[in-house]
Protein backbone atom coordinates (compact mmCIF):
# COMPACT_ATOMS: atom_id res chain seq x y z
CA UNK A 1 0.00 0.00 0.00
CA UNK A 2 2.63 2.31 0.48
CA UNK A 3 4.46 1.75 -2.42
CA UNK A 4 1.26 2.15 -4.53
CA UNK A 5 0.63 6.03 -2.43
CA UNK A 6 4.60 6.58 -3.50
CA UNK A 7 3.68 5.39 -7.15
CA UNK A 8 0.72 7.74 -6.75
CA UNK A 9 2.58 10.55 -5.24
CA UNK A 10 5.43 10.28 -7.41
CA UNK A 11 2.67 10.15 -10.96
CA UNK A 12 0.73 13.45 -9.67
CA UNK A 13 4.02 14.99 -9.16
CA UNK A 14 5.07 14.39 -13.14
CA UNK A 15 1.61 14.60 -14.20
CA UNK A 16 1.92 18.24 -12.21
CA UNK A 17 5.21 19.13 -14.14
CA UNK A 18 3.12 18.10 -17.46
CA UNK A 19 0.50 20.20 -16.77
CA UNK A 20 2.83 23.13 -15.98
CA UNK A 21 5.01 22.84 -18.96
CA UNK A 22 2.02 22.42 -21.07
CA UNK A 23 0.50 25.36 -20.04
CA UNK A 24 3.52 27.34 -21.28
CA UNK A 25 2.90 26.47 -24.44
CA UNK A 26 0.29 28.23 -25.82
CA UNK A 27 -0.69 26.06 -29.31
CA UNK A 28 -1.90 22.52 -29.11
CA UNK A 29 0.42 19.69 -28.70
CA UNK A 30 -0.44 16.14 -30.65
CA UNK A 31 -0.13 13.01 -27.96
CA UNK A 32 3.40 12.51 -29.47
CA UNK A 33 5.00 15.57 -27.68
CA UNK A 34 2.69 15.35 -24.37
CA UNK A 35 4.79 11.46 -24.04
CA UNK A 36 7.93 13.50 -25.06
CA UNK A 37 6.97 15.87 -21.78
CA UNK A 38 5.66 13.25 -19.81
CA UNK A 39 9.45 11.06 -20.19
CA UNK A 40 11.10 14.63 -19.38
CA UNK A 41 9.59 15.28 -16.24
CA UNK A 42 9.63 11.60 -15.39
CA UNK A 43 13.32 11.57 -16.28
CA UNK A 44 13.36 14.94 -13.71
CA UNK A 45 11.84 13.56 -11.35
CA UNK A 46 14.44 9.72 -11.27
CA UNK A 47 17.11 11.96 -11.23
CA UNK A 48 15.68 14.32 -8.05
CA UNK A 49 15.21 10.79 -6.35
CA UNK A 50 18.70 9.35 -7.21
CA UNK A 51 20.24 12.39 -5.87
CA UNK A 52 18.43 12.50 -2.64
CA UNK A 53 19.41 8.53 -2.57
CA UNK A 54 22.93 10.05 -2.59
CA UNK A 55 22.79 12.70 -0.80
CA UNK A 56 21.47 10.60 2.11
CA UNK A 57 23.82 7.99 1.96
CA UNK A 58 26.15 10.56 2.89
CA UNK A 59 24.30 12.07 5.15
CA UNK A 60 24.57 8.38 7.10
CA UNK A 61 27.95 8.19 6.64
CA UNK A 62 28.66 11.98 8.00
CA UNK A 63 26.29 11.42 10.70
CA UNK A 64 28.99 8.72 11.98
CA UNK A 65 31.32 10.46 11.47
CA UNK A 66 30.08 13.30 13.57
CA UNK A 67 28.92 10.47 16.51
CA UNK A 68 32.98 9.28 15.89
CA UNK A 69 34.33 12.79 16.43
CA UNK A 70 32.18 15.05 18.22
CA UNK A 71 34.54 17.94 18.31
CA UNK A 72 35.81 17.85 14.72
CA UNK A 73 34.00 21.13 13.74
CA UNK A 74 34.52 19.97 10.36
CA UNK A 75 32.24 17.33 10.63
CA UNK A 76 29.53 18.86 11.74
CA UNK A 77 29.74 21.33 9.10
CA UNK A 78 28.98 18.75 6.41
CA UNK A 79 26.31 17.01 8.65
CA UNK A 80 24.35 20.13 8.77
CA UNK A 81 25.24 21.44 5.42
CA UNK A 82 23.94 17.62 3.67
CA UNK A 83 20.94 17.72 6.29
CA UNK A 84 19.64 21.48 4.57
CA UNK A 85 20.34 20.04 0.93
CA UNK A 86 18.45 16.45 2.37
CA UNK A 87 15.19 19.02 3.39
CA UNK A 88 15.17 21.43 0.39
CA UNK A 89 15.13 18.60 -1.66
CA UNK A 90 12.53 16.75 0.55
CA UNK A 91 10.42 19.70 0.22
CA UNK A 92 10.88 20.42 -3.16
CA UNK A 93 9.64 17.59 -4.15
CA UNK A 94 6.95 16.99 -1.38
CA UNK A 95 8.09 13.71 -0.24
CA UNK A 96 7.99 14.75 3.34
CA UNK A 97 4.94 11.51 3.76
CA UNK A 98 7.77 9.08 3.27
CA UNK A 99 9.84 9.61 6.06
CA UNK A 100 9.88 9.24 9.48
CA UNK A 101 8.55 12.64 11.37
CA UNK A 102 11.66 12.03 13.83
CA UNK A 103 13.99 12.23 10.63
CA UNK A 104 12.57 15.37 9.67
CA UNK A 105 12.23 17.16 12.63
CA UNK A 106 16.11 16.07 12.89
CA UNK A 107 16.74 17.47 9.38
CA UNK A 108 14.28 20.97 10.46
CA UNK A 109 17.14 21.34 13.69
CA UNK A 110 20.06 20.63 11.09
CA UNK A 111 19.19 22.55 8.53
CA UNK A 112 18.54 25.65 11.40
CA UNK A 113 22.15 25.47 11.72
CA UNK A 114 23.00 25.41 8.64
CA UNK A 115 20.89 28.63 7.74
CA UNK A 116 23.58 30.62 10.34
CA UNK A 117 26.72 31.49 9.31
CA UNK A 118 28.76 30.98 12.25
CA UNK A 119 28.63 27.89 13.57
CA UNK A 120 29.30 27.77 16.97
CA UNK A 121 32.81 25.91 18.21
CA UNK A 122 32.15 21.84 19.47
CA UNK A 123 32.64 21.81 23.04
Amino acid sequence: MKHFIFLLAFSFSTLTAIYAADAKISEPQDEVAKIDLLIEATNANLSRLKNLKVLLVEYKQAEVQALKDPNDSDNLVTLVNLAKQIQDTITDSALQDYFAPQFLEELKKFSAIADKKNIPQAK
